[in-house]
């Protein structure tokens, strides 16, 4: 056996050999101001969302924070044309405070520690997926983000 040969092959990989173990979730109270204080900071693609009693309710992507500042200026050249005072400015100012759970999206796609890379992959590009969370019988036991796929693909491939 060759040293390229060795260790897990590209196929064999699953969503277990692969994710972080320890998941930094956010609540569905916290501000949309504080998650993107916290996305940015951390370098994080996007987080789990829990209500109070620590259940998965969604997740919160940069794509989602994106879409809503896309809504947002769409919005404000609507306001102008309608002759509406309200600027940018202001709408973000408002909306920074609302709650996480205002923007996350609720259908949540989530993998199981078994899931192979063949099935993640297919899931990025069939979804546009930024982020996985990986659930083991109802629990959170992990987080694939796409450089953690585009990562085992050339480590592994």
């Amino acid at each position: 056996m060759t040293e390229e040969t060795k260790g897990p092959q590209i196929e064999n990989i699953k969503a277990k050999d692969i994710m972080t173990e320890h998941v930094e979730v956010i609540k569905e109270d916290t501000s949309i101001q504080q998650l993107a204080h916290l996305m940015l900071r951390a370098r994080v693609g996007g987080y789990p969302i829990v209500d109070k009693d620590g259940k998965l309710v969604g997740i919160v992507t940069l794509s989602d924070l994106f879409i809503l500042i896309d809504k947002m200026v769409k919005q404000q050249t609507s306001d102008y044309i309608s002759g509406k005072e309200e600027t940018l400015h202001e709408k973000i100012k408002r909306l920074k405070d609302k709650p996480v759970k205002d923007i996350m999206s609720k259908n949540v796609i989530a993998i199981t520690p078994e899931t192979t890379m063949a099935e993640i992959v297919e899931a990025v590009v069939k979804w546009n997926i930024h982020t996985f969370p990986v659930m083991d019988k109802g629990k959170l036991v992990g987080i694939i983000g796409r450089h953690d796929v585009l990562n085992a693909t050339f480590v592994y491939g």
